[in-house]
């Protein structure tokens, strides 16, 4: 899964996501996938890798929400305003 989020395959991720990959694994840095996508930028589109990611329930650090959000504002995205709603959602129940 790294592999395809470093270089924003979606398709290589979205076939391992159908087939149960482990989202929580970790590259020798200690990085998830979801980092991984976020660092080079593959966060434009429903399809892109870190969206998939997330919609597959991909843990998300603060920091990264962050990033996710000020990325939306910048590129006029809808999606991951959507998921920090669900996080918030998450929190108070």
């Amino acid at each position: 899964m790294h592999c395809a989020a470093f270089i924003g395959n979606s398709v290589i991720l979205k076939y391992l996501l159908k087939n149960n990959a482990i989202l929580t694994v970790t590259d020798s840095e200690g990085r998830l996938p979801i980092d991984i996508a976020l660092s080079n930028g593959h966060v434009v589109g429903e399809e892109s890798c870190t969206a998939l990611l997330l919609r597959y329930g991909s843990p998300l650090s603060e920091d990264n929400l962050n990033k996710l959000l000020m990325v939306s504002l910048d590129k006029d995205l809808v999606i991951y305003p959507k998921i920090a709603l669900r996080e918030v959602l998450l929190l108070i129940v």
